[in-house]
């Protein structure tokens, strides 16, 4: 299992490089957020189309307390996410994918999450002074796209509330559920769900 988690942090290493060789019209985005019990963090390299369609390659690390084991768990993620405006005024969606690993064995001996889930996004630019954007993210990997033994299912959604009140600054409120079944257990293994504060900076 050591093995197997070294394999994977050299592929997320070498995905991380691989974003940062993209060609023209790139942006990139450094993410933070936080609670009493979790930090997440998140970074992306953007490749722009047109003024309203953009693909976003990126990486992120969400370091969790588990309460009934009262230890600490970990999930690292690779993603792409391509984002457009659509003809509606404020709407705005995303499609793509998310590949996560989590090492469950502080809590579950000998167990891991390995997973490609479909990702899908949703966004509403409220009408109001300060920029602000009302966002929906889910993503699910069905028993098809999991990879690890037992794993039946991944399941990801969140929900967040942004403002710019800077150019190319955000802050944001939201709540995220972060759970995995597994055919062997009963109960989902949950790896987070709280709420939380962050920031985004765009470059």
């Amino acid at each position: 299992m050591i093995k197997n988690s070294l394999n994977r942090w050299v592929l997320v290493l070498v995905t991380l490089l691989s974003i940062q060789h993209l060609e023209a019209n790139k942006g990139q985005v450094v993410e933070l957020n936080l609670n009493d019990d979790d930090l997440e963090l998140n970074i992306a390299r953007v490749k722009s189309w047109s003024r309203n369609s953009q693909t976003y390659f990126g990486a992120g690390f969400l370091s969790s307390y588990h309460k009934e084991s009262e230890k600490k768990l970990s999930m690292a993620d690779l993603t792409m996410t391509h984002v457009g405006i659509t003809e509606i005024p404020g709407i705005g969606f995303g499609l793509g994918f998310k590949y996560i690993y989590s090492d469950l064995d502080a809590i579950i001996k000998k167990r891991e999450a390995n997973a490609l889930a479909i990702r899908l996004k949703m966004m509403y630019t409220l009408p109001i002074v300060v920029r602000s954007v009302v966002g929906l993210t889910v993503n699910y990997a069905p028993s098809s796209l999991v990879f690890s033994d037992n794993l039946d299912r991944f399941r990801e959604y969140r929900l967040e509330l942004n403002f710019e009140p800077i150019e190319g600054g955000w802050i944001y409120f939201g709540y995220r559920h972060v759970g995995f079944d597994f055919d062997d257990r009963k109960d989902e293994v949950e790896l987070s769900d709280s709420t939380y504060i962050g920031m985004k900076l765009y470059f």
